[in-house]
């Protein structure tokens, strides 16, 4: 018995995995065979991804000056040039200062600036102008 004819790997790297939808779904593929988690890291194949998804890949540079913290985006792929500009962070109610920042899904955790007693927390995704106020501690 002959066994079912299989996809060239060109086929799966070159146009079914640069379709995924979402980076947890390509996670969860690179976990089928260590040749899919290895092409799933090459440039070739992020150039790709990035091109037929939503992703925006950059840099989220922060600079002080003037006793005051401004966030930048700069894009990698000229996706978000149009949308994310010198004042990325601008929508939240207060001016904050970055102290982290999720590689995937695109999450920004930050500080308000204000000298107030008890810090107010934000996390945000710029992408989408989603934020919450993280709840004060209770120590």
């Amino acid at each position: 018995m002959a066994s079912p004819p299989s996809l060239p790997s060109e086929i799966w790297f070159d146009h079914i995995l640069t379709r995924v939808k979402s980076l947890d779904s390509l996670g969860l593929c690179r976990v089928v065979s260590k040749d899919w988690n290895h092409i799933t890291y090459e440039s070739r194949f992020w150039q790709l991804f990035c091109k037929r998804s939503d992703t925006v890949s950059g840099f989220l540079i922060q600079n002080f000056y003037d006793y005051k913290h401004s966030s930048t985006f700069v894009s990698v792929d000229n996706k978000a040039n149009k949308t994310l500009n010198l004042s990325i962070l601008n929508f939240l109610p207060a001016p904050v200062k970055v102290e982290a920042v999720s590689s995937q899904g695109g999450l920004v955790f930050c500080v308000n600036q204000n000298h107030r007693r008890v810090p107010e927390y934000f996390v945000c995704k710029p992408t989408t102008l989603q934020w919450e106020t993280l709840p004060e501690s209770k120590d």
